[in-house]
């Protein structure tokens, strides 16, 4: 008999059991809820309100500029702040590469920028602009002491989108291929002009005139020319010109 009694104390008990998990539900919910209300109430306690914006690493306009793009007000929360948003918001600027936020507790929000730096200047046909490594357009702007990348007449003012000048032609290569240049390089270079026939072509101040071709292997290409341009300087030899068109076999014309 005993095990039927020990089943009639276990159903018995179920019930018992079954009202305990339950209360352990609301329990949490509670919890829940005032967890939730608590962190509603924080955020908007006017201790953690944005006081203070930063900017760190402007040097093309000004930090108030980068400010107002944050368009952040007194009303907004650090805890809460939607940093994707006000990081696209600074980035629409052509001059900033990359915007980062960071917020110092409890009334702080720093914004760190990392700028474009302009390697040439481009006419597409309302005046010269600035272009960045990638070929994006910066800023209109003569750019004193860079580059010119001169187009093909036919190809100036036909601009589908920021980083390309017309099909076949596109600043971003051009722009990429002057960037690899080792900076005492490109310093001396005046034009990089674009001709169907020989690709990329480079002059210098000193009228030294480089066939590159096709802006690709850029880093081969780079050093063959540091290579040629350092011998010239050690030796005193007199360049007219240069042809990297193939890295691996350069072709050098002395001066006469």
């Amino acid at each position: 008999m005993e095990p039927s009694i020990s089943s009639r104390t276990e159903r018995a008990a179920a019930p018992r059991g079954l009202r305990g998990g339950w209360r352990w539900v609301v329990a949490i919910g509670v919890a829940s809820v005032v967890l939730a209300a608590a962190a509603l109430a924080l955020a908007r306690s006017p201790l953690f309100r944005v006081r203070e914006v930063r900017v760190e690493g402007v040097t093309h306009g000004s930090p108030a500029r980068i400010v107002r793009l944050a368009a952040l007000s007194e009303r907004e929360s650090t805890l809460g702040l939607d940093v994707d948003a006000v990081r696209a918001r600074i980035e629409r600027d052509p001059w900033v590469e990359r915007a980062e936020i960071d917020i110092d507790l409890p009334s702080t929000v720093t914004v760190r920028i990392t700028e474009r730096a302009p390697v040439a200047t481009v006419n597409l046909g309302s005046g010269p602009v600035l272009v960045d490594a990638g070929g994006a357009i910066i800023a209109p702007g003569a750019g004193r002491g860079l580059p010119e990348i001169v187009l093909p007449p036919s190809r100036i003012g036909r601009v589908p989108d920021a980083s390309s000048t017309a099909p076949g032609v596109s600043l971003g290569p051009i722009a990429g291929a002057l960037a690899a240049l080792p900076p005492e390089v490109r310093a001396g270079v005046v034009r990089a002009e674009v001709s169907a026939s020989t690709g990329l072509e480079l002059i210098l101040r000193d009228g030294l005139r480089i066939t590159y071709g096709q802006p690709r292997e850029v880093a081969a290409k780079a050093e063959v020319l540091t290579r040629v341009l350092a011998w010239a300087r050690g030796t005193g030899e007199r360049i007219r010109a240069i042809n990297v068109m193939a890295p691996s076999a350069p072709a050098v014309v002395l001066a006469p």
